[in-house]
């Protein structure tokens, strides 16, 4: 399935494939990421995550459900930086 995007920013059009732009939940976009919900929900709040995509602010904060696209959940795990800090985290101990 083919899906059609409209940059809101530039009026832009694209297409791409439907499975690159599922909508994930946060236990949904923590898996794809390896990590417990709770520490990606900590990523999220300190800035090392993306924000959500969808924020869900039309409802109470005690019932929102905010979306991440998974491109973007992607494109974080790949960012340069993000790289990095799993490459420190798997050297062994000691050196």
């Amino acid at each position: 399935m083919v899906v059609v995007r409209v940059s809101a920013a530039t009026g832009a059009v694209s297409m791409g494939d439907a499975a690159e732009e599922a909508w994930l939940t946060g236990n949904e976009a923590a898996a794809l990421a390896g990590l417990p919900p709770s520490t990606f929900r900590n990523y999220v709040a300190i800035g090392r995550a993306p924000k959500a995509d969808d924020p869900d602010a039309d409802t109470p904060q005690n019932r929102r459900r905010p979306l991440w696209r998974r491109t973007s959940v992607l494109a974080w795990l790949n960012s340069p930086k993000e790289r990095a800090i799993k490459k420190r985290r798997r050297r062994p101990a000691g050196e």
